[in-house]
């Protein structure tokens, strides 16, 4: 779980889930990369970075568009 400003945000085995109310509800929020399984979440000063089985992605604004970091076609375990 990665948390940016209000928002949380759960990488699981079905995608990535999001909540805007302290984890009282949650939504599938896959917008614009699959619903692959999530390895690894991490949030570093705006940006939120996923772990995928096709590599790194990133995003700027609260997981709306996805980033290709530069590291395809390997899992991403840890940000760490």
């Amino acid at each position: 779980i990665a948390k940016n400003g209000n928002n949380l945000f759960a990488g699981t085995g079905w995608g990535i889930f999001k909540s805007s109310n302290n984890g009282n509800n949650w939504n599938i929020f896959n917008i614009s990369i699959s619903t692959e399984s999530v390895w690894s979440i991490s949030v570093f000063g705006n940006k939120i970075f996923v772990g995928l089985n096709t590599g790194a992605f990133h995003s700027t604004n609260n997981g709306s568009n996805w980033i290709p970091c530069g590291i395809p076609g390997l899992r991403v375990f840890s940000f760490d």
